[in-house]
């Protein structure tokens, strides 16, 4: 096959102007009022974008060649049809232009002859040129306009390359800046490479917990769907089989937790001020939700205090809550899990969904409606102890009783012979 001649470039007779030393410039098809002309020159290019580079390319073509050739249809399309997307550049508080966009636009302008160029300015008066290159924002920046360049859009709806671009990403800024990304850029990643958080999610969880399968995947391209379900079953099978810690033992003492509690009773307190407007009377708010739901909040309430005040207490222990959900807690410096099990006082059973039931540490915390007072157990729980039925788990206080003293211990309060729950106030 002939290799394509590379066309040159347009005729400046496509372009308006020039007359009295007026601006050479393209017709432009965008409304007036909504770009300004400057000099061709005085934008400054910004260092994170590309030229674009066609990878489309037929037999025999160079890449230089296929750059040209784009640049030519670009300006005969320019020529005949007139600018139709306006390029942005960003204004800093020092006069300087720079690119936001649009610096493919500028070069096919400048090979068609003109002079000026139509952009639109957005003003940051917040930041200096020099600043604003050797930001985090100005590195994202750079890949809103280049990600997955170098991917066919056939290819870039695969899950596992929309994942790939997010790890280059990941990994670029963390190698500039020494961290991970914001909260806010991870999002925008997020968005820009169409995965989706529970595919990332599933992806990390992959990484983490089966690296073996995780390398398989990055090389075939396999999808991530049949993978994370087979980590699953291997969860519940490992859960079975998962034997105690002895770290686990003598790791919480009464004073810490009840600093813990002390912590969780102060906020339920707050909660308990909350008043619900219902036909023109306040209502606590406490008082008003499902026993449930109050359960609910204390859980929470328990996991991120334990996190804290653990961690303040030893930084060694690292406490985080745990990524895939699989436990509540996690403490890299041990290696300890745990499950925070959670009731507001006169339910019988503590419970847990039935796929969820695993062998493992478990803190059991009861408290009364008012929150002054509290029942604290903590040990190693098999899976077996849990009583499976229809889809909860069930963990009953006289099991809990059988277990004192071989693997469990009562931190706070106390239960009889027939299993009724005797609790103390928090001093």
């Amino acid at each position: 096959m002939a290799k394509t001649k590379t066309k040159g470039p347009v005729s400046i007779r496509q372009l308006t102007g020039g007359k009295k030393g007026e601006p050479i410039i393209p017709k432009i098809t965008a409304p007036k009022g909504s770009y300004v002309l400057v000099d061709i020159n005085e934008v400054h290019d910004n260092p994170g974008q590309v030229i674009y580079v066609d990878t489309s390319r037929e037999l025999g073509e160079t890449p230089q060649e296929a750059l040209l050739k784009h640049y030519a249809t670009m300006a005969e399309s320019i020529g005949q049809s007139g600018l139709e997307q306006i390029p942005v550049v960003f204004k800093f508080k020092d006069g300087v232009l720079c690119f936001k966009s649009g610096m493919t636009r500028r070069e096919v302008l400048r090979r068609m002859g003109a002079t000026h160029i139509p952009v639109t300015i957005i003003d940051r008066t917040d930041i200096t040129y020099d600043e604003y290159v050797n930001s985090d924002e100005y590195w994202f920046d750079k890949y809103s306009d280049t990600a997955s360049s170098n991917i066919m859009d056939t290819e870039r709806k695969k899950e596992i390359n929309q994942y790939k671009q997010m790890l280059v990403i990941e990994d670029d800024h963390k190698n500039k800046f020494g961290k991970p990304l914001s909260i806010d850029n991870f999002n925008k990643a997020l968005t820009m490479t169409g995965l989706t958080q529970d595919l990332y999610d599933k992806f990390q969880a992959v990484k983490d917990e089966w690296p073996e399968m995780y390398d398989k995947l990055l090389a075939l391209k396999k999808t991530i769907i049949p993978a994370y379900k087979e980590l699953v079953q291997k969860r519940k099978q490992q859960a079975k089989t998962k034997k105690a810690n002895p770290a686990g033992f003598g790791l919480v003492d009464k004073q810490i937790m009840k600093k813990i509690l002390n912590a969780v009773a102060g906020l339920m307190f707050e909660l308990n001020e909350v008043k619900l407007m219902t036909n023109g009377q306040n209502h606590d708010f406490l008082n008003l939700i499902q026993t449930n739901i109050r359960s609910g909040l204390l859980h929470e309430a328990i996991v991120h205090s334990f996190k804290h005040i653990m961690n303040d207490a030893n930084p060694d222990q690292s406490w985080e809550s745990y990524d895939n959900m699989t436990y509540d807690l996690l403490s890299t410096g041990i290696g300890l899990e745990i499950d925070v099990k959670t009731r507001i006082l006169g339910s019988k059973d503590w419970t847990c969904k039935a796929n969820n039931i695993k062998s493992g540490f478990y803190l059991f915390v009861e408290a009364n409606d008012d929150m002054t007072q509290w029942f604290v157990a903590y040990g190693y729980t098999k899976a077996e102890d849990w009583d499976k039925k229809n889809t909860m788990g069930m963990y009953n206080t006289k099991t809990l009783i059988k277990n004192i003293g071989k693997n469990m211990n009562i931190l706070i309060g106390s239960i009889d012979s027939k299993g009724k729950l005797y609790t103390h106030p928090i001093q």
